[in-house]
């Protein structure tokens, strides 16, 4: 059945427009509109002059003169104009007056909602959003040649911030604008992090070469254990190309290490690899002096032994002098050395710093090898 309870096309501009009009301001207008239709609409026909003068319109559009399109209507008898009216509604809906004002009206109060501006402007928010994703999603798999090298940047928020800092007015986030900003100043690399772009082979060597320079020499410099863990972890921090970074003597990567060692973020190597260690080295030097060290590198070499053997000497006779002084001291029964003294600590900084009447002063009420060995921070 049609919406109106009969055919909708047989009201004339004449009785529908005037009702629209009149619902205009109500609080809900296609409700009133839909109830005058059904329900009080009188259904007056249009008489023939009335078809004619809505027909003529698109006649005219098709280049006929306005006498030749009024004569050859004047032929046609009412019933069959109704039917050329009603055929003409039917192929074109947008001429259909009611249609036109309800979509008018419903135009104008979606525009004028504040919950449908509220709505549009979030559609419209989160469309910035994705578009804006989606773009630099696509620029973070662009390839860059970096010393010959294909690279593309590491995607975290602070890399996203500076590349949409490089957009002029008037630019949009492409691989083709970010290849040209490259291109005109190479130097804004270096405010982004990047990863190569390797083949799965030259990859796998990569990583092995990574892995041996790991082992034989970031281990032993930084004195850290031969693990994955560590690996991992200091493969994060320098980031890709470990050797070629600390073969290139890289001050960075070199100072990181350093202090992830010494924070205890890498774990430390064992007594076993420690002794390991020692002993492959002294192999090595032990090799170099005798099949490869020139006269003058025998010499120094000579010197440093030397100079070694004098300080283990030393630090021998003084170990037994303190052990001799323990031994005497605890006959006399001292008691042990406080930890403060007048409030201060009593440490190797303030043995060395206070007044020589302190000292021997401390020295009578606890003997000299409890004040020797803190001295040296062995108590």
């Amino acid at each position: 059945m049609p919406r109106y309870g009969c055919d909708r096309y047989e009201y004339q501009n004449a009785i529908a427009l005037p009702w629209i009009e009149k619902c205009k301001g109500q609080s809900n207008t296609f409700s009133c509109l839909d109830n005058r239709l059904a329900y009080g609409g009188r259904q007056k026909k249009m008489t023939k002059q009335e078809l004619i003068t809505a027909l003529s319109p698109d006649l005219l559009q098709k280049g006929y003169g306005a006498a030749d399109v009024k004569s050859v209507l004047e032929t046609y008898t009412v019933p069959e104009l109704e039917k050329m009216f009603r055929k003409r509604q039917t192929q074109d809906p947008e001429h259909d007056p009611i249609r036109q004002v309800i979509r008018a009206e419903a135009r104008r109060q979606v525009e004028n909602d504040p919950e449908s501006i509220r709505r549009q402007q979030e559609h419209e928010r989160k469309m910035q959003e994705m578009l804006r994703t989606y773009a630099l999603a696509q620029i973070f798999r662009t390839q860059i040649l970096i010393e010959g090298i294909p690279h593309v940047a590491v995607q975290n928020a602070a890399s996203e911030n500076i590349i949409i800092n490089w957009l002029h007015p008037g630019e949009t986030l492409t691989p083709a604008w970010f290849r040209k900003v490259f291109q005109e100043n190479p130097g804004l690399a270096n405010q982004l992090q990047w990863r190569e772009v390797l083949d799965p082979q030259t990859k796998q060597l990569r990583l092995q070469q990574d892995r041996d320079m790991f082992s034989n020499h970031v281990c032993r410099q930084f004195q850290i254990a031969d693990t994955e863990a560590n690996f991992k972890l200091v493969c994060e921090l320098v980031g890709s190309g470990l050797s070629k970074k600390l073969n290139n003597f890289d001050s960075g990567a070199f100072h990181l290490l350093q202090q992830a060692a010494d924070s205890g973020a890498l774990a430390p190597a064992s007594n076993e690899e420690m002794e390991i260690w020692r002993v492959e080295a002294a192999e090595k030097r032990q090799d170099f002096l005798v099949n490869r060290a020139t006269p003058d590198q025998l010499k120094a070499a000579a010197r440093d032994e030397s100079a070694i053997r004098q300080q283990a000497q030393q630090a021998e006779a003084e170990q037994q002098q303190l052990d001799a002084a323990k031994k005497r001291d605890g006959a006399m029964g001292y008691p042990p050395l406080p930890e403060k003294w007048q409030g201060r600590p009593l440490d190797a900084a303030f043995i060395k710093t206070c007044p020589a009447g302190t000292q021997k002063l401390l020295q009578k009420r606890f003997g000299s090898s409890q004040l020797t060995a803190r001295l040296r921070g062995v108590a």
